[in-house]
């Protein structure tokens, strides 16, 4: 959370729309509800270390003075943390409370449409192996079952998915690095949006 906040305070993260609260985008990255981050910032207090009460309610705004390099190590850090907090997020046995569940909606068949084909491309942050079926269950929020049902059925978002699509595992893209890291970023921006309709934060 720590390393979120510093790029999100210094400017530092080139996808995310100005104006954009903190409280919201560290409870899209930490795949919590902003009613988390609201308690946990509220302490006054972040690793021994004292932070404003209201920090959530800060708004983002890029720093377009800073140079490329100091960007771009920043965004790397960031996505190293972010590979190792996905691979230590141990799914539990049974969906909390809050668990998403019943039909699915408009937003959230186009959410995970979305999902499906960043993933398929190799252009999103996920740990390499990792299923679809288990990348869209932590993604959307609800039951492993619940996402096999809706890929068994074929259909989504009017359009057909091939059989067993669920078991495909994440493989970074091929294409040379930069090409990669750029449409990374293009995917996140889409997907940042598709995930507030989604989720309504």
């Amino acid at each position: 959370m720590e390393a979120l906040i510093q790029a999100f305070s210094l400017g530092a993260l080139p996808t995310l729309a100005f104006g954009t609260q903190l409280r919201g985008y560290l409870a899209t990255e930490l795949q919590c509800t902003p009613m988390r981050i609201s308690k946990k910032l509220g302490g006054g207090w972040l690793l021994d270390k004292p932070i404003e009460r209201s920090l959530g309610r800060k708004m983002y705004c890029r720093d377009y003075n800073m140079s490329f390099v100091k960007e771009q190590a920043m965004l790397l850090e960031l996505n190293q943390l972010r590979s190792k907090f996905l691979v230590n997020c141990k799914p539990t046995r049974s969906p909390p409370k809050s668990a998403r569940g019943g039909n699915w909606s408009l937003h959230e068949q186009s959410y995970a449409f979305k999902l499906i084909e960043f993933f398929l491309k190799g252009v999103i942050q996920a740990p390499r192996g990792i299923t679809l079926r288990a990348y869209l269950s932590q993604q959307l929020r609800c039951c492993p079952m619940r996402i096999s049902k809706k890929l068994g059925s074929s259909v989504l978002f009017g359009c057909t998915l091939p059989r067993h699509i669920g078991r495909t595992p994440f493989a970074m893209s091929q294409l040379p690095i930069q090409e990669v890291h750029k449409l990374t970023q293009e995917a996140e921006v889409e997907l940042y949006q598709l995930r507030r309709l989604c989720f309504k934060c």
